[in-house]
């Protein structure tokens, strides 16, 4: 009986080490990510070698990171409305043109959502990645004009000011 409650408290902490494991890989695999996508987002604006535009990116984002953080965060927002957008008004469409059949719609119909969603993340999310190569772009300029971006639209130069 007493070994029944050992191997209890056993496995609970071995879950427990094993929860607390899962979730440092799961941070670290979120950072390596997002320096990724700074690597590859200053490669193609430097035509650098990898690990030299995941410095430069990652240097240019710790000097820029109050305008990556917001602008990530707005564009976020966007392409997670986008999405809901999409799914939805899709989701609607296919009901309203299939509501008339008299069949059991519903496992379809939600089919149709979750397919809605999936192809629309896959396309907006290249969203995130232009955000990236833009926000590095305006940094770069930044940096090299003395805090102004000298380079851009009239538009953007007229926002800006």
């Amino acid at each position: 009986m007493a070994d029944s409650a050992d191997n209890g408290s056993n496995e609970g902490a071995a879950a427990l080490v094993g929860i607390c494991i899962r979730c440092c890989l799961s941070s670290l695999l979120d950072v390596l990510s997002y320096i990724n996508a700074l690597a590859y987002a200053n490669m193609a604006i430097s035509g650098d070698k990898y690990c030299t535009s995941a410095w430069n990116g990652f240097m240019l984002n710790l000097r820029h990171i109050g305008k990556f953080s917001l602008a990530q965060i707005i564009g976020g927002f966007l392409a997670f409305v986008g999405i809901l957008f999409i799914s939805f008004v899709s989701t609607g469409i296919f009901y309203a043109l299939v509501m008339n059949e008299g069949e059991e719609l519903v496992p379809i119909t939600i089919f149709v959502f979750v397919s809605c969603i999936v192809i629309s993340r896959t396309f907006l999310g290249l969203f995130d990645d232009a955000i990236m190569a833009t926000l590095q772009c305006v940094a770069i300029d930044m940096d090299l004009n003395n805090g102004v971006p000298k380079f851009g639209s009239a538009s953007f130069q007229k926002s800006i000011k």
